[in-house]
């Protein structure tokens, strides 16, 4: 949530003018059912007491009813156009910030994080968390509105049968919160998921031609449909375990419904309540489940955007485990152009996988590395280029430890030489 609200702040001017439509759109829907209630238990019994009665009184009351519901409506435009125009400029800015972080990671924190990773934190978890900006601006006003102002126009028209919804509201907020709190994990593990079936995918389309002459379609179609079946039972798991509120919220509400018309028929047999008031009881009853329902989509929405974000903040919290340099590259012919003095390098901090590296170039030498696949070739060049920094040891550029350098002046220097690798 703190994510979200961090994420709209900047535009705040136009969500006052937006979420200020939202209520007085939904105080509109609160006082329709009143006016019904006025013209049926007031309005229809003056008329028919009259010798000669004038139908205006109805006519006006309906005028109301249509403008009252026009104005809503037209607000509620406004205002769903207004929280999804917040919603796209907001999550905009924040890909623009997860991609702007992704280009200052190291490759260190690249190989961690996964690149499969990567790609589902800046596509799936961002559109999460755009579905849940721009739903909880469409009914994060809206359904509280509507749910306390229900209850508070039941409680004009009767108390006893406004406390049977009150009594209904904490077994509900239970409901919500156990399914909440096992929701955001499951929400975590299926977007995990969906890293191994990029990871899958990524695989196949890089090797492709590879994987044809191979004769490994077969193979390669069964690691896909493994990856994807995970992915529908996490993403199922989570689903099925959120979508038990719905139903449960429902018999709850429902058996407070049927409680209610009970109650409401001894009381209007005993002429404790009126008729018109009923029917718009039922009404606020019917506005205040719609709006618990509401309540359980924007927890539903929150949940999985809370997972999303959770990823998100992972990548933008990470600190820069490279820091760039301050000097400037200066070239001087007569020393060595590169020296590797005694490197050791591991990718995986277990194990080196280079020791004790040490040689030195002059400018118009060339090197030639030989060895097999994986011996260490393009490590020795991501060093130099600092893609990653040596566990120990020195690597130099022109007498000066890169670590020293402006990553960009390096890099642009070690371009326009000339460097072999067989």
């Amino acid at each position: 949530m703190k994510f979200i609200l961090s994420l709209i702040k900047p535009y705040w001017r136009t969500l006052t003018v937006s979420l200020s439509f939202k209520s007085i759109a939904s105080l509109a829907d609160l006082f329709l059912p009143w006016l019904i209630a006025y013209m049926i238990d007031e309005t229809i019994p003056e008329l028919r007491t009259e010798t000669d009665p004038s139908l205006w009184p109805l006519y006006l009351i309906g005028l109301m009813m249509v403008a009252i519901a026009f104005t809503g409506v037209i607000l509620n435009i406004m205002a769903n156009r207004m929280a999804e125009k917040i919603a796209a400029e907001s999550v905009r800015g924040l890909r623009h910030d997860l991609f702007d972080r992704m280009t200052r990671l190291s490759a260190r924190q690249v190989d961690a994080l996964t690149r499969p990773s990567l790609i589902s934190r800046m596509t799936s978890d961002t559109y999460n968390i755009y579905t849940a900006t721009a739903f909880m601006q469409r009914l994060g006003v809206r359904a509280p509105v509507l749910l306390l102002g229900g209850i508070i126009m039941s409680l004009t028209l009767d108390v006893t049968l406004t406390l049977i919804i009150i009594m209904m509201l904490p077994l509900i907020t239970i409901i919500i919160y156990v399914a909440s709190r096992k929701g955001i994990p499951l929400y975590r593990k299926t977007q995990e998921s969906l890293d191994k079936l990029i990871r899958k995918l990524r695989e196949y389309i890089s090797g492709a031609r590879v994987v044809r002459a191979l004769s490994m379609n077969t193979h390669e179609k069964e690691a896909f449909d493994t990856a994807n079946q995970h992915n529908v039972n996490q993403d199922l798991k989570a689903h099925i375990t959120m979508a038990r509120i719905n139903p449960m919220m429902n018999a709850v509400m429902n058996l407070g419904l049927v409680i209610v018309l009970v109650a409401g028929a001894f009381r209007l047999d005993l002429g404790l309540t009126k008729q018109g008031e009923i029917i718009a009881f039922v009404t606020y009853f019917t506005i205040i489940l719609n709006a618990m329902m509401s309540v359980t989509r924007i927890f539903v929405l929150s949940s999985r955007a809370t997972a999303s974000g959770d990823r998100i903040n992972e990548v933008l919290d990470m600190p820069e485990d490279i820091k760039d340099g301050f000097e400037p590259v200066v070239i001087n012919p007569d020393q060595p152009i590169i020296e590797f003095e005694d490197v050791c390098f591991s990718y995986n901090q277990k194990e080196d996988n280079l020791s004790h590296i040490s040689f030195s170039l002059y400018q118009g030498q060339t090197l030639g590395i030989i060895g097999a696949t994986g011996s260490g070739k393009t490590t020795l060049i991501n060093l130099l280029m600092r893609f990653y920094d040596v566990d120990s040891g020195e690597v130099r550029f022109c007498k000066q430890n890169i670590k020293d350098l402006k990553q960009d002046d390096l890099r642009k220097r070690v371009a326009a030489s000339s460097f072999k690798t067989t």
